[in-house]
């Protein structure tokens, strides 16, 4: 197995990006890769944002980009830094698809606050572990592509946890 192992691992090399790629957000956890064509897109969802908005914070500074975050776990006033009025909201629910009080669908929250426009999809919702992320994915694939202009799949996690990615490209 060892020899297995030293085998696979030589087959694994860095591979040029065939895009220019933006960091946004934090130095460590919540940083992302993003590829520098940002224009066009209205608004970011962002589900899962515990205290620390720091990828969302670069899209409204740096891209005039509006999000909209949610995180039954967080309140707006233990973020790390504020929410920036007439660009970022929050909602103290959980996003899942299960229909209960405390979470919203992303059908839902879309439609409300977003009902038009190419939108990005940021998720790092991991409750319980990375089953709601799945969840909330297919269900995406399943309803939002349709009579949306996109939401875009062009973000990479940085940190070790892997993001969920949907939508149309």
């Amino acid at each position: 197995p060892r020899g297995q192992v030293t085998a696979a691992l030589r087959l694994m090399r860095p591979q040029p990006c065939p895009v220019r790629l933006v960091r946004l957000g934090g130095e460590y956890d919540g940083g992302y890769l993003v590829p520098d064509d940002l224009e066009g897109i209205v608004a970011c969802f962002s589900p899962g944002v515990g205290n620390h908005k720091g990828f969302e914070d670069d899209l409204a500074r740096r891209f005039g980009i509006r999000s909209h975050l949610c995180d039954f776990s967080s309140d707006p006033d233990r973020f790390a830094t504020p929410l920036i009025d007439g660009m970022q909201t929050f909602r103290k629910q959980w996003l899942d698809v299960n229909g209960s009080p405390d979470s919203v669908s992303l059908d839902d929250w879309v439609r409300e606050l977003e009902p038009s426009g190419d939108l990005l999809l940021q998720i790092d919702v991991g409750y319980p572990g990375e089953a709601a992320e799945r969840r909330i994915g297919a269900f995406a694939r399943g309803r939002l592509g349709r009579g949306r202009d996109s939401i875009d799949q062009r973000v990479a996690r940085v940190d070790v946890d892997a993001g969920l990615l949907v939508g149309q490209g």
